[in-house]
């Protein structure tokens, strides 16, 4: 079973976007990571969930 994909909208919060530029004012690779991983893939796949 594979995934329906479809344009989406990934909403982040104030300190979402905070730590975003943060990290990419730090260049640091291993949190960036960490932030694709666990807030942005995250998101993504609740929105490609079927509601």
């Amino acid at each position: 079973m594979g995934v329906n994909l479809k344009d989406i909208v990934v909403r982040l919060d104030a300190h979402e976007v905070q730590r975003l530029l943060a990290i990419e004012m730090d260049e640091d690779a291993d949190e960036a990571f960490m932030y694709l991983r666990d807030v942005v893939a995250k998101k993504v796949k609740e929105a490609l969930q079927p509601h």
